[in-house]
C-alpha cells in the first residue's frame, strides 16, 4: 500500500491514505481534479503525498475495518462513520450540486418540481449521501455509473432531471456538447468534501499541518482542478 510521511516531532511517521476512486475526482491514472489538488497540497504542506486509488466501496470498508489512517474524499461530519473515533480535516471544497433539465424542459427553481421525477445521479456521488435527495415526494434516483453517461442519459431523455455539482456537470456537458440549463440560484445541496481519519496522535498531527491549506483552497473551489482534470482528457 502506497502511504505518505511527515515528521511528528523528530522523527518520519508513516499514515495510509486510501482515496476513493471516482470520474474526474479521483484516477488511476492521476488526472482527477483532486489528484492535482493534493500535488498543490504537498508542495503547499510540505507533506509528500502518496494514497492508494480503489473503488468507494472497498474503500470505505477497509476504512472502517481500520485498515487505513485515512480516506479521502469525505462528506465532513457524514452519519456514516459516526459510530467510529473519527477526525474531519476542515472541508476543502464546498460543492453545490444543482438540478439540470433540457432547454425544451422547465428549469428546476423549486423543489416541488422535482416531485416524480426520475432523477439521475452519479453513482458514488456524495450528492447519494444527502438527505435531500431521498426527501424529494415520489421521485425516482437511478444511479449511474459516469458523469458521461449522466449526460448522454439526459440528453436522450432516459431521466428528467440530473442532479450533479454545476461547475463539473457544465464541463462534461461542454465537453460532450450537449445544451442544458439550471437555476446557479436554486442549489438543491451543498456538500462539504474534505479528508477523514481514525483519530490518533499521528492524524492529528497530519490535520494540524494540511488544515490551513485545506481552508485556502476553499476559497477558491476544485474549479481550476475539475479544468486541468477535462483539460488532460
Amino acid at each position: 500500500m502506497n502511504s505518505y510521511s511527515f515528521s511528528l516531532a523528530a522523527e518520519p511517521q508513516v499514515l495510509s491514505m486510501i482515496a476513493l476512486s471516482q470520474e474526474n475526482l479521483i484516477q488511476n491514472n492521476s488526472k482527477g481534479a483532486l489528484d492535482f489538488m493534493l500535488k498543490d497540497l504537498s508542495k503547499l504542506s510540505g507533506i509528500p503525498h502518496q494514497y492508494t486509488v480503489t473503488s468507494i466501496k472497498r474503500g470505505k470498508r477497509k476504512f472502517r475495518n481500520k485498515r487505513v489512517a485515512c480516506v479521502i474524499p469525505s462528506v465532513v461530519g457524514q452519519s456514516e462513520f459516526k459510530s467510529l473515533n473519527v477526525i474531519h480535516s476542515v472541508p476543502f471544497a464546498q460543492l453545490e450540486n444543482h438540478a439540470f433539465t433540457l432547454p425544451s424542459q422547465a428549469v428546476i427553481q423549486e423543489e416541488v418540481q422535482l416531485h416524480g421525477r426520475l432523477i439521475g445521479v452519479l453513482k458514488g456521488s456524495p450528492m447519494l449521501d444527502s438527505p435531500f435527495l431521498y426527501s424529494i415526494n415520489r421521485a425516482t434516483i437511478i444511479e449511474v455509473s459516469e458523469l458521461s453517461r449522466l449526460v448522454d442519459m439526459l440528453k436522450k431523455k432516459r431521466i428528467e432531471v440530473a442532479i450533479h455539482n454545476s461547475f463539473e456537470f457544465q464541463l462534461a456537458a461542454q465537453h460532450q456538447q450537449v445544451d442544458m440549463h439550471h437555476d446557479a440560484a436554486y442549489s438543491v445541496a451543498v456538500t462539504a468534501l474534505g479528508v477523514t481519519c481514525h483519530r490518533s496522535a499521528l492524524t492529528e498531527s497530519y490535520l494540524r499541518q494540511v488544515n490551513p491549506v485545506f481552508e485556502s483552497f476553499n476559497d477558491k473551489g476544485l474549479a481550476p482542478y475539475f479544468e486541468k482534470s477535462f483539460a488532460a482528457k
